[in-house]
């Protein structure tokens, strides 16, 4: 007989967790206490909530919600990510997972549940659950290192020549189009006051989003015990004017320096987000990345007004898999969500990196 238990995270749930993920095989991140404790445990939106299913006693599948609060252009909305979907593969099939997926529709204390999905699950959503697909994250980016490229079939032998060359190209064209007054980038967060002005501005320009604050970035970026990463505040002299998430990330063969996060004022001139771009060339550069990447929903506005030198778009064909948004609206508030493409999104509000 298989039972299921709904409840808020705790101790308990991250043993259950990390041992159904050890003995069902799942990758070894999941198997991590102190990575789930911190992911489901010490969010400053509160803790998650697991469904978990048994058999016998013993754990054999699970999903978790992580809330998040989500604005829109009247109202906030208490949104949940769904994520860490797994089922032991003795017990994998139809059944379990309609039942782990009932469970999470029928749950009454957020407005709207979104969740990524892999090739697999993609089809499970679209067919079986004929869940909305109203957004989803498109890629861009930018090699640093043609060594790196070999795996996509570039020569070697040209790669240790030219590599060189460009990597003073990329400087040079730092210095050939930067503005004579940068932006400063910094580690040292702004006061609380000022992040709020930075913050509302954004909210007013980037449309539905999942709400930013000191403590998420804190959290996201500095108290992770797995995951590499730091938030890069910038600085127009004495003026706060937002922040870059970047995370450090071992993917496709290379290190990349994945652009997780952005909240910019949204008053700044094309010349100074251009400027923003052209120091995370240098950053990136003196940091000896491989790469520079950047997931958005590029249809949304604001996240346009982002894009360009030195992020290109990267073909579908080149990612580890396509990453469409699917959104169960559960309240009436978020029905119009459901049929909303324009909602801003980044990396940093999925539970990638």
């Amino acid at each position: 007989m298989t039972d299921l238990k709904i409840e808020l995270m705790n101790e308990e749930n991250v043993a259950d967790f990390c041992g159904l993920s050890t003995v069902g095989g799942d990758e070894a991140l999941q198997s991590s206490h102190e990575h789930i404790a911190w992911k489901h445990l010490e969010s400053p939106e509160g803790p998650s909530t697991a469904f978990s299913l048994f058999a016998d006693g013993e754990p054999i599948g699970r999903t978790v919600l992580q809330p998040r609060a989500f604005q829109t252009s009247n109202q906030m909305l208490r949104g949940a990510f769904m994520v860490d979907l797994f089922i032991h593969p003795k017990f994998r099939g139809g059944p379990r997972f309609l039942q782990l997926m009932q469970a999470v529709e029928e749950v009454r204390n957020f407005d709207f549940v979104c969740h990524s999905a892999n090739r697999i699950s993609d089809q499970l959503f679209r067919a079986i659950l004929c869940r909305p697909n109203p957004f989803g994250l498109s890629a861009y980016g930018m090699p640093l290192r043609l060594q790196w490229l070999k795996r996509m079939g570039f020569p070697k032998e040209f790669a240790v020549v030219l590599e060189p060359g460009m990597r003073a190209l990329l400087h040079a064209s730092v210095l050939l189009f930067r503005s004579t007054n940068p932006p400063i980038f910094s580690d040292s967060p702004p006061d609380n006051i000022d992040f709020m002005r930075v913050r509302e501005a954004f909210a007013s320009a980037s449309g539905p989003h999942f709400v930013r604050s000191l403590e998420f970035l804190k959290w996201r970026y500095a108290s992770s015990p797995v995951w590499s990463g730091n938030c890069r505040h910038i600085y127009l002299g004495d003026r706060y004017c937002g922040y870059l998430g970047l995370s450090d990330v071992a993917i496709l063969g290379g290190r990349f320096c994945v652009l997780s996060d952005i909240m910019l004022d949204p008053s700044l001139p094309k010349r100074v987000i251009r400027d923003i771009r052209l120091a995370m060339i240098v950053e990136a550069l003196t940091a000896d990345f491989d790469a520079l990447y950047l997931m958005l929903n590029q249809r949304n506005a604001f996240a346009r007004r982002l894009l360009g030198y030195p992020f290109f778009p990267v073909p579908e064909r080149f990612l580890p898999h396509p990453v469409p948004l699917f959104l169960h609206a559960i309240t009436p508030d978020a029905k119009a969500l459901a049929q909303d493409a324009g909602t801003y999104l980044t990396l940093a509000d999925l539970d990638y990196f």
